[in-house]
């Protein structure tokens, strides 16, 4: 048993490993051009209904109890949950990426923090001067050390863990894109309990969030 995550962030990279693409490089809308979206959602579908029959977990939040009880073999969540899961399960945890498709490798999103400055600020100076405080390789190491993934390289990684997260994101990863497009991504791509729940194939869901997200 396992606890999966259908939600449209966690699920993402699974488009690339069947082949698919959400966005041309102009941030036009091209899930369906070609079959690999669709194949996607429809082995996505497949697996929840096996979720559903099963009564494992759907949603990340819904796993955390049975994955820290030993209920549910694995989990598809985000770093952000180690320090709970590292709690309850010391050194049974183990990190990896999501598997590869029939095409090639999945590729999630990576989201990266960073400082924004505002320039109308009256402190510009100072604001300059905490965000490059946060961002040393001092900060760094102790935000690393809390569960982060230090993207300076000179921030020796000792946690095991952290080095697999690292090892996952550099086996294929999708750098979340900063651009106007990925808005019309969530709005227009998250409906997925359509497929999931009320029977709308694939293809056709497909087809519908695409038109929706070029217009």
């Amino acid at each position: 048993p396992i606890g999966f995550s259908y939600g449209c962030y966690d699920f993402y990279g699974f488009y690339a490993a069947f082949g698919g693409n959400i966005f041309d490089p102009n941030w036009n809308f091209v899930a369906d051009q070609g079959k690999g979206v669709t194949d996607a959602m429809t082995w996505l579908n497949r697996l929840y209904q096996i979720s559903k029959k099963n009564e494992w977990p759907i949603t990340a939040s819904d796993g955390i109890a049975s994955f820290t009880d030993g209920k549910v073999f694995g989990i598809v969540n985000g770093n952000w949950a180690m320090g709970d899961y590292k709690n309850a399960l010391g050194d049974k945890l183990a990190v990896a990426s999501l598997p590869a498709g029939p095409v090639g490798l999945a590729k999630p999103m990576l989201g990266i923090d960073g400082f924004y400055i505002n320039p109308n600020s009256a402190d510009k100076e100072a604001a300059v001067e905490v965000a490059l405080y946060l961002t040393s390789a001092a900060s760094q190491t102790v935000m690393m050390e809390s569960g982060h993934v230090p993207v300076r390289t000179d921030v020796k990684i000792t946690d095991p863990l952290i080095q697999d997260l690292v090892d996952a994101f550099n086996n294929g990863v999708t750098i979340r894109p900063q651009v106007p497009a990925l808005a019309k991504y969530w709005s227009n791509f998250c409906g997925t309990n359509d497929v999931f729940d009320n029977g709308v194939s694939p293809l056709d869901w497909v087809r519908a969030a695409t038109n929706s997200a070029n217009h």
